[in-house]
């Protein structure tokens, strides 16, 4: 069998072989033929003729919409929509602040500009197109009569859950929110290109020159890949910048490279798995994490995996504080960990713009102590009032630590 392998790298490459195996779980391809973990555990592999003829595309924004999906503003949009109708059934809408201010939220996100060039990309491969084009010409208002309400709440939730509008307005949100947190600048999130086709835009940036590099001889090629180092050609490499805070302008800045030579460059492998880097990570409320380890490729995807127990526990307990939370994910992160004993990375980046990565490694020494009863017992302990009070500042012991 012919297959293309793929072996571990620096973190973000890592969370891409997370991210592709998660892809390729959710998606119609078969474990142990058309993908799979080399015997020794060291390398993820795909079968060739799949690899070249799969739609990459599609599989990428289904699986992010699958992962991603129900914390974007599309999902919250047919919350209060839902809301909306129930309490006009059981005839208890009222137009007071809450009622008021569900619509405005409802009116204000779907017509967001991202939303707007979206439904554009949309509109002649969707069935009512009119519903929307109505609430750009007449939003939604409080002082509609409650039939005219429910009916025009019913008609967009309807219009809103057509597969094609929900992949859309999802990735929208999920583009903007998440995915430009680890990557911006290039394809869709590349400002001259907002008002197109995202899938297209993924197609031709990404996918096209990933299937292309897979189907030629480089034996004779002399550019090397930064993370890889497999040959490529001179017009196969792609500028490392794109990715947050991995580079400056390339083109501009080149006195930090040996006699000028700008030497930073991907080939189009490395460069797919970094763009699905965000699929790798775990969204754990307003932060993604990753464990990373290079000790085989088995054991990296089992440490992220989205059915693990730090999955299962990611949901806020009720009356839960922030802070609380976050400790006690951690100490399920560190539970988890400290039954295998070696080194481990973990990193974290919160979700907002201005955030950065926050990288801490624990020695297999340290997990070897939190693996003593008395140790898991107060950190459990110090996980239910992590924050603490140093000088004039209050920290939360868990984020600083």
């Amino acid at each position: 069998m012919d297959r293309f392998e793929i072996l571990s790298g620096d973190f973000l490459k890592n969370a891409g072989i997370v991210g592709i195996k998660y892809l390729l779980d959710i998606s119609d391809a078969i474990e142990n033929r058309d993908y799979g973990i080399s015997e020794d555990n060291q390398a993820f592999w795909i079968e060739k003729e799949f690899a070249l003829n799969a739609d990459w595309t599609d599989m990428y924004f289904q699986a992010s919409v699958r992962y991603f999906g129900e914390s974007t503003v599309y999902q919250t949009v047919l919350e209060k929509i839902q809301i909306n109708l129930k309490k006009l059934e059981e005839e208890t809408w009222k137009p007071d602040k809450t009622e008021k201010e569900d619509l405005k939220f409802i009116n204000d996100k779907l017509l967001s500009n991202s939303y707007q060039a979206g439904f554009e990309n949309i509109k002649n491969k969707i069935s009512h197109p009119e519903i929307y084009n109505k609430l750009k010409k007449e939003k939604l208002k409080d002082k509609m009569s409650l039939n005219e309400l429910e009916g025009r709440l019913r008609e967009l939730y309807d219009f809103l859950i057509q597969p094609l509008c929900r992949e859309t307005f999802c990735m929208k949100s999920i583009v903007y929110n998440y995915i430009n947190r680890f990557w911006d600048g290039k394809c869709f999130l590349l400002r001259a290109n907002a008002k197109k086709d995202m899938k297209e835009l993924f197609e031709k940036e990404f996918v096209i020159p990933l299937k292309q590099f897979w189907s030629k001889d480089h034996s004779k090629s002399k550019e090397l890949c930064i993370e890889c180092a497999n040959p490529m050609d001179s017009k196969e490499k792609v500028s490392i910048a794109f990715m947050k805070e991995m580079a400056d302008d390339l083109a501009r800045k080149k006195s930090a490279f040996w006699n000028c030579k700008v030497d930073a460059f991907l080939c189009p492998v490395c460069t797919f798995l970094y763009a699905l880097s965000p699929l790798g990570f775990q969204l754990i409320g307003d932060k993604f994490l990753f464990v990373n380890t290079n000790k085989n490729v088995k054991e990296l995807i089992g440490n992220n995996r989205k059915n693990s127990r730090i999955e299962q526990e990611k949901e806020k307990q009720d009356n839960e504080k922030y802070p609380a939370w976050f400790a006690r994910i951690m100490n399920t992160v560190l539970s988890e960990k400290t039954r295998e004993l070696g080194n481990i990375q973990i990193i974290l980046r919160g979700t907002k713009a201005e955030d950065r990565y926050l990288f801490s490694i624990i020695h297999k020494d340290v997990l070897k102590i939190l693996n003593d009863n008395k140790i898991r017992y107060f950190l459990n302990r110090l996980g239910k009032h992590p924050i603490t009070k140093i000088g004039s500042e209050y920290i939360n012991v868990y984020e600083t630590v």
